[in-house]
């Protein structure tokens, strides 16, 4: 009989100390459920149970440092985002610059072409000699005219560098926009 009531104690005990350890446990696991790494178990002894409190502790902490690190890098990345979107900014400004003035040009060499041909046909009309200033304005004409050419084709380089640098803003704003939800993501983390 008293053999019975020890073994009664005795595992009364043992279910109380596995109950009491496995309630530990359960309140860290609900604590990571809701991300709050803040928490971590207390831990009294070094059987199974607390070898087991110590590597969800060391779990919790690396987990904690790899967020942090996250949150670093992508802070990082944010600042880089902006920082090359003011970058391409600034580019497709100075492009527009230049796009205009390659416009003014165009249109100042138009108006040079028109003229050149205006004196050229009353040049016809003319002696002899005046043939010949008539063959030079033709030449002045026809290079004018690669002039213009010459410029049209920049204009188009111009117009291809505008679509790249346009590509590189939204690659800069889809940058930044993946840096931000990450931020949200990191942020929902409570360490």
């Amino acid at each position: 009989m008293i053999g019975l009531l020890i073994a009664i104690g005795t595992g009364f005990i043992i279910s109380n100390y596995i109950n009491k350890n496995l309630s530990k446990i359960t309140a860290l696991a609900k604590n990571l459920a809701e991300f709050d790494f803040s928490v971590p178990m207390v831990v009294t002894a070094m059987d199974e149970f607390g070898q087991t409190g110590t590597a969800l502790n060391k779990s919790i902490e690396n987990v904690s440092n790899l967020i942090k690190i996250i949150i670093e890098k992508s802070q990082d990345m944010s600042s880089s985002s902006e920082e090359l979107s003011a970058t391409v900014e600034e580019i497709t400004s100075k492009t527009e610059e230049i796009y205009e003035a390659v416009v003014d040009i165009t249109n100042e060499m138009v108006e040079a072409s028109s003229s050149s041909e205006e004196i050229a046909s009353m040049s016809e009309e003319l002696t002899a000699t005046a043939g010949q200033v008539t063959e030079a304005v033709r030449g002045m004409s026809e290079t004018t005219q690669k002039s213009s050419e010459n410029i049209e084709r920049i204009k188009i380089s111009v117009d291809e560098t505008s679509k790249a640098i346009e590509q590189i803003a939204e690659t800069a704003q889809s940058q930044a926009e993946f840096a931000l939800n990450l931020n949200d993501i990191v942020n929902k983390f409570k360490i």
